[in-house]
């Protein structure tokens, strides 16, 4: 159903101004080329540049008091493949695919942290203390960033990313990647800069 709207308002859009690259004349529907560009529509804020509040600050609370705050120290069955992972130094089991359990965590706190320490002190004195959850993103982060493979520059424990022997390909470290951009964005771009980290 969408695709057959989005083909509906495809057709009504005015004609644009298309070129084909060189080669595409022997093609039966050549892939088309805007000669100009129109500019981004739209610039995105680095993260943590809009302070949450109201119901969503509530929420974000609610998700880092919980379990997904308390993962890095649970004893839920499966929380080992995040609190144990080997992207940390642990000994989690290998070869059920638990590899990118830790990166795919980290996609989800590692912003949560930042949106929450954008929010100021009174937000993180709401955390609960003993899931520590900013100190934990903060070392995960570092411990991440400290232990590449010196020999090819790959994050994580693989290691001949891409595709080592355990079959390991980009997710995982595409996955751990996209914390680490929001980490650095949130401190170096949005409401965080200049701020010490663990404020």
């Amino acid at each position: 159903m969408w695709f057959a709207l989005i083909l509906a308002v495809a057709s009504e859009l005015a004609p644009t101004d298309l070129t084909c690259r060189s080669g595409c004349a022997n093609t039966r529907a050549p892939f088309p080329v805007l000669a100009n560009p129109a500019p981004a529509a739209w610039a995105p804020l680095p993260l943590g540049s809009i302070v949450p509040g109201g119901w969503l600050l509530e929420q974000l609370l609610v998700q880092a008091n919980a379990l997904s705050g308390f993962m890095p120290r649970s004893t839920f069955p499966g929380a080992d493949t995040v609190n144990q992972s080997l992207w940390v130094g642990g000994d989690a089991p290998t070869g059920r695919g638990t590899d990118q359990w830790l990166p795919y965590w980290s996609n989800g706190n590692v912003p949560l942290v930042m949106l929450l320490r954008a929010a100021g002190p009174a937000a993180l004195a709401r955390l609960d203390p003993a899931a520590d959850l900013p100190r934990v993103v903060d070392e995960m982060m570092e411990y991440v960033l400290s232990h590449t493979n010196k020999s090819s520059g790959w994050i994580g424990p693989m290691l001949n990313e891409p595709g080592d022997a355990n079959g390991h390909g980009l997710w995982d470290p595409l996955n751990m990647l996209r914390s680490l951009l929001a980490y650095a964005e949130a401190v170096t771009g949005g409401a965080l800069r200049g701020l010490e980290r663990g404020c």
